[in-house]
């Protein structure tokens, strides 16, 4: 609210899994694992009552969890469709039974829709859909993801976002 706070994040772990394609559909679905140690840092000490309140000291954190998707993708290229739908929806999870700090999901849900206006025209639509259950550390808490808005700058519990591009092709891809 016109008053951010300075944060830096240190982070070692990993991330293993894969995606499988289901025949030779569009469907696929994947699965992995993360185990994380996160130590978050602030820039300034601010006694503030928000700030007491948020618990947002110096900390250290431990995310460990599995992760699983579903994906749904008919684009013609991942690069620059101009036709196809892409969906994806993922539930994030970290427990505390599995070393994590605390226990939490986050469901996070993505649309792309292409659509050719003509030979050299795409419509390009994308919906996203996110949402924090249970008790997420600030950094993991679903927040809007879209070009031109700075990352994490708006954050809650549920984020929905929409975006919609027209593409002219007025060259040959390379």
């Amino acid at each position: 609210r016109g008053n951010p706070l300075e944060y830096q994040l240190k982070i070692a772990g990993l991330r293993i899994g894969g995606k499988y394609r289901i025949g030779k559909s569009s469907w696929w679905v994947g699965a992995s694992y993360q185990f994380f140690t996160v130590a978050a840092s602030f820039a300034q000490v601010l006694d503030l009552p928000i700030i007491r309140r948020l618990n947002l000291g110096p900390k250290r954190t431990r995310l460990s969890g599995p992760i699983v998707s579903i994906v749904y993708d008919s684009r013609d290229t991942i690069f620059t469709p101009s036709s196809g739908l892409f969906s994806e929806t993922t539930l994030g999870t970290s427990w505390e039974a599995l070393g994590g700090t605390s226990t939490y999901q986050t469901l996070d849900h993505v649309t792309l829709g292409y659509l050719p206006l003509s030979e050299t025209v795409t419509l390009g639509l994308r919906g996203d859909l996110k949402r924090g259950l249970g008790d997420p550390p600030f950094y993991v808490e679903p927040s809007i993801d879209m070009r031109g808005v700075p990352a994490r700058r708006y954050q809650g519990k549920s984020v929905a976002q929409g975006e919609v591009e027209v593409r002219w092709q007025f060259w040959r891809r390379f």
